[in-house]
């Protein structure tokens, strides 16, 4: 379905995006994923994905260390580990928010 006059603002810098393109955008909005992780975690996560358009489901789990983050959706699995502190777990993170993103863009297929 083509994206709408609103879909297209909303979304348009992540449209610009060769790897994105608005065939991406609206493979993005079709999505569906469930997030598995320390509650902190999941919800940054549930977040980042739900900004760029996926439907997300988020399933908060007790903090341990090094923590499993794993997101399913479409058929497929994606998982990090989250070690302790800040700064390195915010970087698995943003790295398995982007990879998400950047298969459901590509509908699954391998780059």
């Amino acid at each position: 379905m083509p994206l709408s006059d609103r879909e297209l603002e909303r979304y348009s810098r992540q449209i610009l995006l060769p790897e994105i393109d608005d065939r991406g955008q609206e493979r993005l909005l079709q999505s569906r994923v469930a997030v598995r992780g320390p509650a902190w975690a999941a919800v940054l996560l549930s977040q980042y994905l739900e900004a760029a358009g996926v439907t997300v489901e988020t399933h908060r789990e007790p903090e341990t260390h090094p923590a499993p983050l794993t997101v399913e959706g479409g058929g497929r699995r994606w998982q990090a580990s989250v070690p302790a502190g800040t700064g390195a777990a915010m970087v698995a993170v943003g790295y398995l928010g982007t990879a998400v993103l950047l298969d459901l863009a590509r509908g699954g297929e391998s780059a």
